[in-house]
Formats: C-alpha cells, sequence, structure tokens
C-alpha cells in the first residue's frame, strides 16, 4: 500500500467493480501544473492536431508518445489521458526528481489501476558502453528490446522531428515537466492498436541523473562520466474495452489542465534514423 491506496495490477482489475476504481479515480491526489509548463512561451497556436488515420507523436507532459496510424482517435486520446493522469498521480505523492523510485512505483501502479496490464519492477543502472552518451539513441535500443518484430520507425521519425528547432515549444513543455535541477525522469513509448481494439505499447522508463544542465538533453552528448542513466524497458497492453467504463472519470480530472501538458509534434516526413550503438 502506498499513502493508503491499493497497489493493483491491471491484471486484478477484473475482479475489481468498475465502481471501485472509478471510486479510486475519483479520490487519488493529482498535482497541479508546473508553473514552468504552465507559462511556456507558447499558447494556443502550439496546439496543433494530428488528423486521423496518419502515424503522429504527442509530448503528454514528462513522455514523449509516439502512435502508429492503426491507433484511432478515441484511443489516442485514451493513450495519452492516463499516461497523464498515472504522472500527475505520482507527482502528488512523491518528488519526481529527487524521489524518483517511489514515484516510479507510483506511475506504475496508477496505470494498472487504469487498466494498462504490467508489473511493478525497479529501474536498473545502465552500463554505458561509449566515451559518449545520447540518450534519444539509447531509448530507440532500449526500446526495441521489448518491441519483438515490430518496427520503431514512428517513435524514430518522433524523436528526429523533436529534435527540430521548428518543435521547441513541445520540447519546452516536455522539459518542464521532466528535467529539473540536474535530474531527468520521463517515458518514451510507440503504441498501436491491434485488431481486436487494444493498445500495444512497448516503452522505456528512464532517469537520467547529470552534473549540469543541458536545453534538449535527449539529444545532448553526454561524458558517460558525468551521467548516471537508470532504465526500465516494458511491454504494456491496454485492454480498451475495460478502460471504457471508468475513461469519463478520467477525462473528468483533468478536463481543466490537459491543454498545459499536451502537444502533438509534426512527424519530419525524411524519417532520418537515429542511430542504434553498435
Amino acid at each position: 500500500m502506498l499513502w493508503g491506496y491499493h497497489l493493483r495490477l491491471g491484471l486484478d482489475m477484473k475482479f475489481q467493480s468498475n465502481r471501485s476504481i472509478a471510486a479510486y479515480l475519483e479520490e487519488i491526489p493529482l498535482a497541479g501544473p508546473h508553473p514552468i509548463g504552465r507559462g511556456h512561451s507558447g499558447g494556443e497556436e502550439d496546439i496543433i492536431e494530428t488528423p486521423p488515420g496518419v502515424d503522429s507523436a504527442s509530448i503528454c507532459a514528462g513522455s514523449v508518445v509516439s502512435l502508429d496510424k492503426s491507433v484511432s482517435p478515441v484511443n489516442k486520446n485514451i493513450i495519452l489521458d492516463t499516461l497523464l493522469f498515472a504522472q500527475l498521480a505520482a507527482n502528488a505523492q512523491y518528488n519526481r526528481y529527487s524521489q524518483a523510485h517511489l514515484w516510479h512505483m507510483v506511475y506504475i501502479s496508477t496505470l494498472a489501476n487504469l487498466g494498462w496490464i504490467t508489473n511493478i519492477t525497479s529501474l536498473s543502472e545502465k552500463i554505458i558502453r561509449n566515451s559518449k552518451l545520447e540518450v534519444a539513441a539509447e531509448a530507440i535500443e532500449l526500446i526495441a528490446s521489448v518491441a519483438g518484430a515490430g518496427s520503431l520507425t514512428v517513435l524514430t521519425a518522433a524523436l528526429k522531428a523533436l529534435e527540430s528547432s521548428v518543435n521547441n515549444a513541445a520540447i519546452e513543455v516536455f522539459e518542464s515537466n521532466s528535467y529539473f535541477d540536474k535530474v531527468a525522469n520521463f517515458q518514451i513509448g510507440q503504441a498501436t492498436q491491434s485488431e481486436d481494439g487494444n493498445i500495444i505499447m512497448p516503452a522505456g522508463l528512464f532517469l537520467l541523473q547529470t552534473n549540469r544542465t543541458k536545453h534538449n538533453f535527449l539529444f545532448a552528448r553526454w561524458n558517460k562520466k558525468r551521467v548516471t542513466l537508470y532504465v526500465e524497458a516494458k511491454k504494456l497492453i491496454l485492454n480498451v474495452e475495460r478502460h471504457l467504463s471508468i475513461h469519463a472519470t478520467i477525462t473528468d480530472r483533468l478536463n481543466d489542465i490537459r491543454d498545459d501538458y499536451v502537444r502533438d509534434v509534426p512527424l519530419d516526413t525524411a524519417r532520418a534514423p537515429i542511430a542504434i550503438h553498435s
């Protein structure tokens, strides 16, 4: 039990009534917007909506989410809402940066309560092989380890698009919600929709501790002696039909704050590859 809330794995949700889950989601505290996130340099003009039926990507607070064109508009909203809700729930209970490992446990357990099937494990330190570390390349390599035969082309395009100065507003929202005082706590994933309508999302969870602050930290080249990187790879599965019975509760709690955290990211049509370390 964490702060009075039970850890219920997504696999066990079928044993909980929809009413009890909804009541839990209505009661769990959510943190308010980060002051920097609310005061980013953009405005309504930065909120870009991607049309349905195409590959897309979004910033969702401290998460980078790429979405295959198979993901319906309804399911895109469900993905973003659940990821945002879990982050805000964890933010309310623990400091995202100084208590990252405890934050991580609440984040995963909240996802489970929202219908994501996963297990609660811990971050582990990544051995950095090369003298220089680029976090985006490490992320692709890590997520590929759980993606199986699936392609990460949409995720690669999303990261390349974020590297461009065109998307500075999206990067600012991301970094203001994931990077503080030389510590970054963030998530990256690629979602696809299965034939039965469920969501499959290989993802990486990351904690980066650095010796100094760098803008666009995902793409900076870090001296491996000056950083520590903790990682966890997961393949998350969302039972959409089960989740729909509680989604209204989520949307009601996020309606007034969602736009502080979510930005669509236009994808780089060139889709230049991000190198995976050999």
